[in-house]
């Protein structure tokens, strides 16, 4: 690993914040919702990430993908609905920590152009 510029940190800080919002708001999440449950919100986070890329980019995309989105939308939608220890509190650092993960994923490769190696950019996360 090579010396680490103090730009390409700071241009990096956006993606470490989300990181860091991704870890805290998931632990708190599933410290009150069950496995299974955080897994089908986990899941979601495609959605998230998904809708970020179409409205930077305004692509196409096929039916069967649309479909598919919207069918994990709708399961992530009713999932509170059928949780037997349902809480809050739980589905809102849920709902942030969706939020995070498909922020970061989009971050990532949208910042992709940076001259940062992928081992680069998880130091600075795990250094933030």
């Amino acid at each position: 690993m090579r010396h680490i510029s103090r730009s390409a940190a700071l241009s990096w800080l956006p993606g470490s914040f989300l990181f860091v919002g991704n870890i805290y708001a998931g632990s708190r999440a599933l410290s009150h919702i069950d496995i299974p449950f955080y897994f089908t919100m986990q899941n979601s986070s495609f959605v998230v990430s998904y809708m970020m890329i179409r409205m930077l980019h305004r692509d196409r995309t096929s039916w069967l993908k649309s479909i598919s989105i919207l069918l994990m939308l709708l399961s992530a939608i009713n999932l509170p609905l059928f949780d037997p220890q349902f809480d809050y509190s739980a589905y809102l650092w849920a709902f942030c920590h969706l939020f995070c993960v498909g922020a970061y994923r989009v971050f990532h490769v949208q910042h992709k152009a940076s001259n940062l190696s992928d081992i680069e950019q998880q130091c600075i996360n795990y250094l933030f």
